[in-house]
């Protein structure tokens, strides 16, 4: 449990207190997009613990090169997920997929159906299911000595 903070003034981190009523303070960063992004620079976060507030999967596993992520959020793979059946591939092996990053269940699966035999019904949870696999694969293979806490506990479909 920790407070989150997202920095809106540049500069002013230093001022930001580490704990709040007991509880450890988490810095907020907003990944950069064309909707938006965060003002302050990774830099100035120095080694505070940082949660990532959107962004593709991809790009919060590069901004971990700069900073001290601890969480991030899942709504780029969720809204992937449950709009177009699609699913987080980070080694880009999906030869047969348009967008190899990101191929969709029928590219995948040549038109296997889930839940109860139409794409509408268990596809965009299987399609979550194996990003979050991906996602928590990606940051243990590419991070062994972080040991980045991947803990997600997949549900079956």
């Amino acid at each position: 449990e920790a407070v989150l903070i997202i920095p809106k003034v540049v500069g002013g981190i230093s001022a930001i207190p580490e704990r709040i009523g007991g509880k450890p303070v988490r810095l907020a960063y907003s990944v950069p997009t064309k909707f938006g992004g965060s003002l302050c620079l990774p830099a100035e976060f120095g080694d505070r613990p940082v949660h990532l507030l959107g962004g593709s999967p991809d790009t919060q596993y590069k901004l971990s090169r700069q900073l001290n992520v601890v969480s991030v959020d899942g709504n780029y793979h969720h809204k992937l997920a449950t709009r177009f059946n699609q699913y987080f591939q980070p080694d880009k092996s999906a030869t047969f997929a348009k967008n190899k990053l990101w191929p969709t269940l029928r590219e995948a699966n040549l038109g296997r159906n889930f839940g109860d035999g139409t794409d509408k019904a268990g596809a965009p949870y299987e399609a979550f299911r194996r990003s979050c696999v991906n996602i928590k694969r990606m940051w243990n293979k590419q991070s062994p000595k972080r040991h980045f806490p991947c803990t997600l506990e997949l549900f079956s479909v």
